[in-house]
Parts: structure tokens; C-alpha cells; sequence
């Protein structure tokens, strides 16, 4: 996905707002996946505990 995005503005022109656009999607999947491991990890450790 990522490459197919990349290689559409690479034909195009890079305006400023598409690559900020790129840049705030990518930032905030990458917070989501550490929010994910986050929980996924208290979970495990509050499970573990109770044992």
C-alpha cells in the first residue's frame, strides 16, 4: 500500500499538504500500533497478577 501511495506522488507533483498528509497518517498508525502493544501488554499483566 504504502508503495503505491509513494509511487502516485512520485508522478505527480509533492505538494506540501499531500506529503504532511502522508506524514499524519503515518504518525498516527504508528501511535495506534504502540497503543495496541500498550493494552495488549496491561492485559496480559493484569491477567498474570490475578493468577
Amino acid at each position: 500500500f504504502l508503495v503505491y501511495v509513494i509511487n502516485t506522488l512520485w508522478h505527480r507533483e509533492l505538494s506540501a499538504f499531500s506529503v504532511y498528509q502522508i506524514t499524519f497518517y503515518y504518525l498516527t498508525g504508528q501511535a495506534l500500533l504502540n497503543l495496541k502493544c500498550i493494552l495488549a501488554a496491561n492485559i496480559i499483566n493484569t491477567n498474570y497478577i490475578k493468577q
